[in-house]
């Protein structure tokens, strides 16, 4: 087998036991994916408690729930992996900032303290 034979092997190889090159990898997503993925875009959550919402993360850094929660508020950046959001309502208009990892498909936000806040079902 010649030598291109067997780099052309190894690439088909590693691109089916590992789904290509680009495939996203589980844990912490940055900042530039959020803003690529969640700005300006409507991202469905569902919270612990089985309540549903939509989020809309605006760039000028305004944000509004509706559903399960309804309120508006501003939000910031909280490198390397998240956002902080203050409420107008919701916990007292005081500061949060969440952690956004992914796990498979789904993107998962955290609370300060490590507890799941809610769970991406989807973006349009």
């Amino acid at each position: 087998m010649s030598k291109i034979s067997l780099a052309r092997a190894a690439i088909l190889c590693c691109i089916t036991l590992g789904g290509g090159f680009a495939a996203a990898q589980d844990g912490p997503v940055s900042t530039g994916e959020l803003k690529e993925k969640w700005i300006g875009k409507t991202v469905s959550v569902i919270f612990p408690n089985a309540y549903t919402a939509k989020l809309q993360m605006e760039s000028d850094f305004t944000m509004q729930i509706s559903g399960g929660y309804n309120d508006v508020g501003k939000w910031r950046w909280h490198e390397p992996s998240g956002y902080c959001a203050t409420w107008n309502k919701l916990r007292a208009r005081e500061e949060r900032c969440l952690t956004v990892t992914r796990k498979g498909a789904e993107y998962q936000v955290f609370n300060p303290d490590g507890t799941l806040n809610g769970t991406v079902t989807g973006i349009k």
